[in-house]
């Protein structure tokens, strides 16, 4: 588990397992992806099913430094985490781990005011996996 910005995290995530997100998808715009979840963009998709990752435990006490680092790396303004200037905005969501156990996690999604755009220039990647998007 972890793509080539998990470096971010060294030494700070306690545990890591895998999650899904049900009711969401992944888009791949070649470099990177974009998750999407406003009902009104699924609506108008064919096979929306569930993101796949991972589930990362942090400490609590590195949560503010880790979360820092992540909503810069992600475009998120840490001061307006939900905004619509921002690239992605940091929301929480429900997900479940591979052991059945449901948690809200942290997630960066688009703003809604950009998802249908994304959805409309960028092909699903249908595995729901980023890791897997062959």
């Amino acid at each position: 588990m972890g793509g080539s910005n998990h470096f971010l995290l060294a030494g700070k995530d306690e545990r890591q397992e895998p999650a899904t997100l049900e009711g969401a998808v992944l888009v791949d715009n070649g470099r990177f992806p974009y998750l999407l979840d406003s009902p009104e963009v699924l609506g108008t998709l064919d096979d929306v099913g569930a993101v796949r990752g991972a589930l990362v435990h942090v400490d609590g006490t590195d949560w503010e430094r880790v979360s820092a680092v992540l909503d810069e790396l992600e475009g998120c303004s840490t001061e307006h985490p939900v905004d619509n200037r921002n690239l992605y905005n940091r929301l929480q969501r429900e997900v479940t781990t591979a052991s059945g156990k449901r948690e809200l996690a942290w997630v960066y999604i688009p703003p809604v005011a950009r998802q249908a755009e994304l959805a409309e220039l960028y092909p699903m990647i249908k595995s729901g996996d980023w890791m897997d998007r062959a």
